[in-house]
């Protein structure tokens, strides 16, 4: 009748005109959850239904105000989880209207103990496992809200799909998409630590917790642990820390709050952060810790900066001080130093020894004997870098005598106290697939170290019949894809981007030479990558031959690795490079998992041979009637596997992805008798009438009183 919206408080009020109240005087409120910020759905297999409350019904309700009171919703595990999911979504969405803006309503899936998994991919999944409820868990539930956040206001980093946790270093573009969604779940929840809770088991509802305190980078567990992100593995390494999501987040947290932390007494708020988050696509912390550097106002400002971004492991400062010598009078110089940070200290040496710190030096105070010296001038920076300018002087009495002879200048160097590299060095720390013995390597595309003239971005193949191409490898930049070329030169296929988890697999090439070429969307030169090509020949397709036992299988000789199989008298031809096994499964039921069974009756590589052995009728049980709306009524069926063909009363159904429930709608039935007819990829059949009236019947009467 109306779609009235709470208020924040959660009151509502609604006003209906009496005309259209003339059929009707009960009533109920349906609370679905569905609003500006979240739209809450199941999985779906015939359509994603929106989770919905519904009141008890309110009964003769005449033409005057009634005043429903406070609804209370029902205490059950479904309700309590899709209202803990709304409720922090709806923090999530109010925070960012506060601070950046409006944004778009966010899709969320949720299902009662499912576990496909809590991600983020253009929406929100959340996992009901029920030993690790995920829709308990704020600081999850924004971490997710978070990559949402960046999704829908910048875009993600290059490669920041894949694994990763919280104490180990996985790639730059994932640290820095996970640290950020860290970032944004402490900041909705104005709490500095993030927690995952899992309970000990079913029969056990102690809680267990893992978790991070990104003000002290601290790893948090169970009983009030807590472990320095710096006594891990990787922790000090220099090179590992743009990959440690702990640290990114750590640095985002200090740069935005107020809380005084070491050598954080700056509180720049989450604006200043979040701006230049969003300023460009920035691929990794090392481009946030310039493009944030270049915010800074003077030189105190930007020491203050980097103190921040060193104490969180995340400063990658790489240029050096340049120091210039300006003779002021015959026996007085100075030097002019500068840093992109700032400079920190300043020397003058003759000898190597140091005779003075000041920027302003007289060699005459020095009583130094006539003779030749090096004066040096040093600055040094925050990191501890230094650069040395130095001028060769000739002293005699009191005075310097300079001439072309010996008093040139030259610029030294001297290397860094520190552990830190020259330069952030993406190519070393880039990770290299290892070669895969059973497969023939082809060739490498790569660009792992910073010599341009070694960078190899296509490689020629020679593929047979029925040999596969694999392609594994990283990249650390923005690839925009792989091609493969016929000798034509025309792109038979395209790889938008790697596989995060194993190697890509192209295959159905037929006999030639093929070229494989890298295309980025950066300069080529700047983006490291490391791709292995490996071949692999592959199994021929069988048709399907349906096996009711093993007996039906035979062998006939076997030469020259030609292998012939006889399955129920049908002889298939096998070519294979070695000696094969085979193995026999008897029974799935979910078909679909087995993906090679749509062209063929072989899951395998060059050992061996599955063969499948179906001999399980599919079946169909009526689940339930119920009524929908108007005179529209819903059959629910349950099917034991995904069948190939599937028919009601001799017209196709439509087959879902995950079908196990078939809700099959009728409108006004009179037709009481339903044939099911199933069957499954191996020609096992089933058909049967059910006899509805018995159930529907009821339903309708109960129906027509409305």
């Amino acid at each position: 009748l109306a779609n009235p919206t709470t208020d924040d408080n959660g009151d509502f009020s609604v006003t209906l005109n009496p005309q259209d109240l003339e059929d009707f005087t009960n009533f109920y409120i349906k609370v679905t959850l569905d609003n500006e910020a979240v739209k809450i759905t199941d999985p779906g297999y015939r359509g994603r239904n929106i989770y919905f409350w519904k009141s008890s019904v309110i009964n003769n309700l005449q033409n005057s105000t009634y005043d429903f009171g406070t609804l209370i919703m029902d205490d059950t595990f479904e309700i309590r989880s899709v209202m803990n999911m709304y409720h922090w979504i709806k923090e999530g969405y109010d925070f960012h209207l506060r601070t950046i803006g409006p944004i778009d309503q966010l899709d969320l899936i949720w299902e009662d103990n499912s576990t496909i998994g809590t991600y983020f991919d253009t929406f929100m999944s959340i996992s009901s496992d029920h030993i690790d409820p995920d829709q308990f868990d704020s600081a999850i539930i924004l971490h997710e809200y978070g990559h949402y956040i960046m999704f829908k206001n910048i875009g993600f980093p290059a490669n920041s799909g894949g694994y990763h946790n919280l104490k180990d270093p996985s790639t730059v573009g994932i640290a820095y998409s996970e640290g950020y969604a860290h970032f944004i779940s402490s900041q909705i929840r104005n709490e500095s630590t993030y927690l995952n809770y899992k309970y000990k088991s079913e029969a056990d509802n102690t809680l267990d917790y893992h978790g991070l305190d990104l003000e002290s980078l601290e790893l948090l567990s169970t009983g009030g642990g807590r472990t320095s992100l710096d006594n891990q593995d990787h922790g000090t390494m220099f090179s590992d820390r743009a990959k440690m999501e702990g640290y990114v987040a750590g640095v985002l947290q200090d740069l935005a709050d107020s809380v005084v932390d070491g050598d954080d007494v700056f509180s720049g708020g989450f604006n200043r952060v979040n701006d230049v988050v969003n300023s460009s696509l920035l691929n990794s912390s090392v481009e946030f810790y310039d493009a944030f550097m270049n915010t800074a106002q003077d030189e105190d400002q930007r020491m203050l900066f980097w103190a921040i971004f060193e104490q969180n492991r995340q400063s990658f400062d790489y240029e050096v001080p340049t120091v210039t010598l300006v003779q002021l009078s015959p026996t007085i110089y100075t030097m002019e130093a500068s840093d992109n940070v700032g400079i920190t200290r300043t020397e003058w040496l003759i000898s190597d020894d140091i005779v003075g710190t000041d920027s302003t030096i007289d060699i005459s105070s020095l009583n130094l004997r006539d003779g030749i010296y090096d004066l040096v001038a040093r600055a040094y920076d925050q990191e501890g870098d230094l650069r040395g300018n130095m001028e060769r002087v000739a002293i005699h009495g009191a005075n310097i005598i300079r001439n072309k002879a010996y008093g040139e200048t030259s610029v030294i160097i001297t290397p860094s106290s520190s552990n830190k590299p020259s330069k952030f060095n993406y190519f070393n720390s880039l990770e290299k697939p290892t070669i895969d013995p059973n497969m023939h390597l082809k060739g490498v595309l790569q660009n792992s170290d910073e010599d341009s003239s070694k960078i190899k971005t296509n490689l020629i193949v020679d593929i047979d019949d029925n040999e596969d191409i694999f392609i594994d490898g990283s990249i650390d930049g923005a690839m925009e894809m792989i091609e493969l070329i016929d000798e034509n030169g025309q792109i038979v296929r395209t790889i938008p981007r790697l596989d995060s988890y194993g190697a890509t697999k192209i295959t159905g090439l037929s006999k030639g030479k093929y070229t494989i070429s890298l295309k980025t969307l950066e300069d080529i030169v700047n983006v490291p990558f490391y791709i292995n090509i490996y071949t692999l020949p592959s199994v021929p397709n069988l048709d399907f031959a349906k096996m009711t036992n093993k007996n039906d299988l035979d062998f006939e000789n076997t030469t020259n690795n030609i292998v012939k199989l006889i399955i129920n008298g049908q002889s298939y031809t096998i070519s294979l490079e070695q000696k094969i096994t085979l193995y026999f499964d008897e029974g799935y039921n979910n078909i679909e998992y087995y993906s090679t069974l749509v062209n063929g009756t072989y899951q395998s590589d060059s050992k061996k041979i599955r063969i499948f052995v179906d001999s399980i009728v599919p079946t169909v049980e009526l689940e339930e009637i119920r009524y929908s709306r108007g005179d529209y009524y819903f059959i629910n069926f349950h099917i034991s596997e995904i069948p190939s063909i599937f028919r009601v009363n001799g017209e196709e159904q439509f087959i879902g992805e995950f079908l196990d429930l078939h809700s099959y709608i009728i409108a006004n039935p009179d037709t009481y008798m339903y044939t099911i007819y199933l069957e499954d990829s191996t020609g096992n059949v089933f058909e049967k009438t059910f006899n509805i009236e018995s159930l529907i019947e009821p339903l309708k009467e109960e129906n027509s009183k409305r």
